[in-house]
C-alpha cells in the first residue's frame, strides 16, 4: 500500500488521513513515516522541505505540523467560502460535477461542521444559487428540499423534464415545418403547371372573336386558377 501524492492544492486533511492509514496498516516506524511523508510531498508543498533548512532531518511531526499550518483549511476557510460564494455552473457542466464541488468546497470552508443540519442548508443554498438559471432555482425553491442532495435531485428531474419538453417541441415544429413545406411544393407545382397550359393555349390557333369581343372562357377560367392558386400560396 503506497500514499498519494501532496502538491499543496485541495485538502491537506484530505492527504493526510489516507496517510496515516497507510502508515498503521504497513507499521511504519516514525523515521519511516517521515521518510514516505518528505517523498509525498511535491511541487509547492515539497517547497516547504527547503525552507526548513534541513529537508534530510525534519521529523514526521514537524513536517505534517507545517504542511498543516501553510496549506491546512484553519488558515483558508475564508478563501473557499469566497469560492462558495462565487461559484456559477458553467457552460455544458452536469450537475453531478458541480454538486460534487459545492460539497467539497463546503468541506473546505467549514472543516469538521460540513455535515450539520445548518452547514447543509447552507450548501443547499449556495448550489440552488450556483446553477446560474433563474427558473430553475426557482421552481427548486417552490418545492423547498430540505438538504444539499435534495435539491440535486430536484435540479436532475427538472432539467430532465425541460429537455425532454423541448425535444417533443423541436419535433412537433419540424413536423409541421415539413408538411406546410410539401403543401407550398404541391400548390407551385400546380400554379405553374396551369400557367403552362395557359401559355400554350393563348399560343394555339386562334378562335374567331364574336362581336362583342367576347374572350376564350378557356383562357379566363385557367387564368382565375392561376390567380387563386398563387393567393393560397401567399397565405402559406
Amino acid at each position: 500500500m503506497k500514499p498519494d501524492k501532496f502538491n499543496g492544492k485541495g485538502s491537506v486533511e484530505t492527504f493526510l488521513a489516507p496517510f496515516d492509514i497507510c502508515a498503521d496498516y504497513n507499521e511504519w516506524s516514525d523515521a519511516d513515516r517521515a521518510a514516505h511523508l518528505k517523498c509525498s510531498v511535491t511541487r509547492v508543498a515539497g517547497q516547504l522541505l527547503w525552507d526548513s533548512g534541513r529537508p534530510g532531518t525534519i521529523s514526521y511531526d514537524e513536517l505534517r505540523e507545517k504542511l498543516r499550518r501553510r496549506f491546512g483549511s484553519d488558515d483558508q476557510q475564508e478563501k473557499f467560502q469566497a469560492e462558495l460564494r462565487a461559484r456559477r455552473r458553467r457552460r455544458g457542466e452536469p450537475l453531478a460535477e458541480l454538486y460534487h464541488d459545492v460539497r467539497r468546497l463546503m468541506t473546505l470552508a467549514y472543516p469538521g461542521e460540513w455535515n450539520s443540519s445548518l452547514c447543509e442548508q447552507i450548501a443547499k443554498d449556495y448550489f440552488i444559487a450556483s446553477l446560474a438559471d433563474r427558473d430553475l432555482e426557482l421552481k427548486i425553491r417552490e418545492r423547498e428540499p430540505r438538504d444539499l442532495e435534495s435539491a440535486f435531485r430536484r435540479a436532475v428531474r427538472l432539467e430532465a423534464y425541460d429537455r425532454a419538453v423541448d425535444g417533443n417541441y423541436y419535433f412537433e415544429q419540424q413536423k409541421l415545418k415539413g408538411g406546410r413545406n410539401k403543401n407550398e411544393d404541391g400548390l407551385s407545382r400546380k400554379v405553374t403547371q396551369i400557367e403552362n397550359r395557359l401559355e400554350q393555349v393563348q399560343k394555339g390557333p386562334l378562335i374567331p372573336k364574336t362581336a362583342g369581343n367576347v374572350s376564350d372562357p378557356t383562357v379566363e377560367e385557367l387564368k382565375r386558377t392561376v390567380s387563386d392558386l398563387s393567393r393560397e400560396v401567399g397565405r402559406l
